[in-house]
């Protein structure tokens, strides 16, 4: 794996050096198999800049979103290199809002939705077009947290 991840890297960098590079895993609520990922693959020497997280509170998902909190606190301290992202979430929005951007030292860059255009919730009609009550959110967060 290892092999993989640092050849997809070094093409990436080929292109571009300033280019990120995040890695993402799907265990918001999980910092043992974080820790253990994240080890893993920095003592393999596979360098990267963010790490990304799903985060989900519905049933069978990265629940429950009390432990999210806690986990981001101690990636923080223990990879100081990284920046952070929750590359997926749902419900919960400004609660994942205020944690991604409440890291310390602005290491949290922020929150992406999965599938816009149709997972559990619609934020663009099927022309496209923004769904104006969905978006408040983001007008909120722009006003509070302002453009990183």
């Amino acid at each position: 794996l290892t092999q993989l991840l640092s050849a997809g890297i070094r093409g990436v960098k080929d292109v571009d050096s300033n280019i990120k590079i995040m890695m993402h895993l799907d265990r918001c609520n999980d910092l043992d198999v974080n820790t253990w990922w994240v080890d893993g693959v920095l003592g393999q020497g596979v360098m990267f800049d963010i790490l990304g997280e799903s985060c989900y509170d519905q049933s069978g998902y990265q629940q429950p979103s009390s432990s999210w909190a806690p986990m981001f606190a101690t990636l923080v301290t223990r990879y100081p290199n990284l920046q952070f992202v929750v590359a997926e979430y749902s419900t919960q929005k400004q609660m994942v809002q205020d944690l991604m951007f409440n890291l310390p030292n602005k290491r949290g860059l922020g929150t992406f939705i999965w599938e816009p255009t149709s997972f559990s919730e619609r934020a663009f009609d099927s022309s496209g077009q923004a769904i104006a009550s969905y978006m408040t959110i983001y007008e909120n967060v722009a006003a509070t947290y302002g453009r990183r």
